[in-house]
């Protein structure tokens, strides 16, 4: 596949993958607590805003914007931590492997604060909304 074929598909993609994320969130909700569609919906949804976050920060990195490239890879890293305890029981350990999770976000949200891309107010409220 050509460079040019590609990079038209980069865009549509990193679409396909957070809509698809924001979509199956709250569809896991309609179902059963700890059933198989719920579950299934919520490791779908994790699977795609990891592909999407890797995707933005290729694009981002080819696009030269580094620091917040890296700020999208440790997103992906950290929805990575969260994706692993989804299918356990509440415990201390899955809250410690949680709390692990989110600071790993706080320094992906920060990064991201460097594209200037993004209106102030969301690069704002994404850094409150991870403390």
């Amino acid at each position: 596949m050509s460079l040019e074929h590609e990079e038209t598909h980069l865009a549509p993609l990193i679409a396909i993958c957070f809509v698809g994320n924001f979509l199956l969130g709250p569809l896991g909700e309609a179902f059963p607590t700890n059933s198989f569609g719920q579950l299934f919906s919520w490791q779908l949804a994790s699977l795609l805003f990891m592909a999407g976050c890797s995707l933005f920060a290729a694009k981002l990195a080819t696009d030269r914007w580094h620091i917040s490239s890296a700020g999208f890879i440790l997103l992906s890293i950290g929805q990575g931590i969260f994706y692993t305890i989804q299918n356990s029981t509440l415990s201390s350990e899955s809250t410690a492997v949680y709390a692990a999770g989110i600071l790993v976000f706080l320094p992906g949200m920060i990064f991201l604060c460097y594209y200037s891309r993004f209106p102030i107010w969301l690069r704002v409220f994404g850094v409150a909304a991870t403390l």
